[in-house]
């Protein structure tokens, strides 16, 4: 059997491995739908908690970018690393957040940048403490069954095949 099998025999199967069928990857994107859902309203209660209550889910992430880099971004660093086509909906994002005082622009060259304000620097730390009180504190009883590092490399896989069968479909 080689490495690149999806369906290994199913005495080697781990417990609870479910081999790759259209079920288990519609119920998988099922769920993958339902967390980033999850995770979008979460995020949006979160920052309401820290203060800001008019941000969407792409300006929080966009500021959460911004708050952790010492240096400034730029909108195409934004987008690559959030996976953005639609630039128009970044530099919205990134005007509404300049309009509260989160973030400050600029540009090197002909690049629009960003930068967390300071004003921007405590509502993120606000977030996050607001974060670790409510959702650490809400997975830790988990964590013993989980591995998120496991979990976040598969979700990279799994996105890199979807942006390729994307690809693809927009190539036939």
């Amino acid at each position: 059997m080689s490495s690149f099998d999806a369906n290994p025999p199913k005495d080697t199967a781990p417990p609870g491995f479910e081999p790759l069928s259209a079920g288990a990857l519609s119920r998988f994107e099922l769920t993958l739908t339902l967390a980033a859902d999850s995770f979008h309203r979460w995020i949006m209660r979160g920052m309401a908690m820290a203060g800001h209550s008019d941000l969407s889910p792409l300006a929080i992430m966009i500021l959460n970018i911004a708050s952790q880099s010492t240096r400034p971004r730029t909108m195409a660093d934004i987008c690559l690393v959030l996976g953005i086509e639609d630039v128009h909906l970044a530099r919205y994002a990134v005007q509404k957040l300049k309009d509260t005082g989160l973030i400050e622009t600029g540009r090197v060259g002909k690049e629009k940048t960003v930068v967390v304000t300071e004003t921007g620097a405590e509502v993120c730390d606000r977030f996050l403490a607001v974060r670790n009180r409510l959702l650490i504190d809400a997975i830790s009883p988990a964590a013993g069954k989980i591995d998120l590092g496991e979990i976040t490399s598969a979700l990279r896989v799994l996105s890199g095949a979807y942006d390729q069968a994307r690809r693809l479909a927009a190539s036939w």
